[in-house]
């Protein structure tokens, strides 16, 4: 009987600082590889951000004609809480929303997505975070696509929480003053399971007056599932025949992710459906199910992530400067695959040492008793 004897050749300091060097090659590379956006592109991007900073404009002017107090120095943030607040909510992503260049972000983000002039996108606003409604509007003008909108009346705190001068009077306005090119195509009450949940009665009654004032079909309903059955048969009708090119998220509107249990499968940034399988998707929702029907999904969620990935400041309280550097806002894929190429150099270059090594060291052969 005959046994071998194998021992893992050991590598060499060189092999060593040979997979160093590769690996700070292709990170030096990754960093370095040229951000450019194609020159159609380019110009959609500064026509987001300038369409956001006027609709910004135009809010802060609608809301001092309105004599809104406490809307300055931002008609887009509202306060910590009134009878209309739904959720807890985070001052800094508000803060942190009021950035116009978040148009440049979602436009891009869009374009990946394969969306182009005349395209129909359906699209979720969430009164938490009016800028980033605004920011998706400017963006689907820029691109000359077709907004679907679908709006949530409530806000988290420091969103659109008055009663008064809540997202869909502010989307009505912006559209008056031509800031927009269209109006939702129905609102739901928001809130915890999308009907308001735990509101008081005077604070359920302001939402329901909010939607009739602003001539808005009232799409809530009794449950979560209805409420998401309701949002999709609405897209259905108002696409018309035509598909879907994409899906917007703005915030957790409840119908749209599947309440608080779905706020944590989607990932923050574009989602494309060649990806949904292996999110393992629960049923009840507007993204899940549009997602299975193969349309890429645009979530608006976990800003200071996306602000990182996409060059914007990380502290909201640093101003936005004026100078756009789309080419950061607008990330080449190129960048993801040049670091897989490097991964697989590494990978492969691994893989013929273990071999080589493999084929040294079975030389030996060794009687045993």
């Amino acid at each position: 009987m005959k046994r071998v004897y194998w021992r893992p050749q050991r590598v060499s300091p060189g092999v060593l600082v040979g997979l160093v060097l590769l690996a700070l090659a292709a990170t030096w590379a990754v960093e370095r590889w040229p951000r450019t956006a194609p020159p159609e592109l380019q110009a959609r991007l500064r026509d987001a951000v300038e369409r956001a900073a006027l609709g910004q404009a135009a809010l802060a002017e609608e809301a001092a004609a309105r004599g809104i107090a406490g809307a300055e120095p931002t008609a887009l943030m509202g306060e910590v809480h009134t009878e209309v607040t739904s959720v807890s909510g985070s001052l800094a992503a508000k803060r942190r929303s009021l950035d116009p260049r978040w148009a440049a972000v979602i436009a891009a983000q869009l374009w990946r997505a394969g969306v182009r002039p005349g395209d129909r996108v359906a699209v979720s606003c969430s009164g938490s975070f009016p800028a980033l409604n605004l920011a998706t509007w400017a963006a689907l003008d820029a691109l000359e696509a077709q907004p679907l909108v679908i709006s949530s009346a409530a806000a988290s705190q420091w969103g659109a929480n008055r009663p008064t001068w809540l997202w869909i009077d502010m989307e009505r306005a912006l559209h008056t003053r031509g800031r927009i090119s269209g109006r939702s195509l129905g609102a739901s009450l928001g809130g915890p399971e999308d009907h308001a949940a735990g509101l008081s009665p005077a604070g359920r009654a302001a939402l329901e007056a909010a939607i009739a004032r602003n001539d808005l079909e009232d799409l809530t309903r009794a449950t979560l599932a209805d409420a998401a059955a309701a949002r999709l048969q609405r897209y259905e009708e108002a696409r018309g025949g035509a598909p879907l090119a994409a899906y917007v998220n703005v915030g957790g509107a409840a119908a749209s992710v599947g309440g608080a249990e779905g706020l944590g499968e989607f990932a923050p940034g574009l989602t494309l459906p060649a990806d949904a399988p292996q999110l393992g998707l629960r049923e009840g929702s507007v993204a899940s199910a549009l997602l299975r029907a193969g349309v890429p999904l645009v979530n608006l969620r976990q800003l200071e992530v996306l602000a990182r990935e996409h060059g914007l400041p990380p502290d909201p309280a640093i101003p936005a400067p004026r100078v756009i550097d789309l080419a950061t806002l607008a990330r080449s894929r190129a960048l993801v695959a040049l670091a897989l190429l490097g991964l697989a150099l590494l990978a492969a270059f691994h893989t013929s040492r273990g071999r080589a090594a493999l084929g040294s060291e079975l030389t030996g052969v060794t009687p045993c008793a």
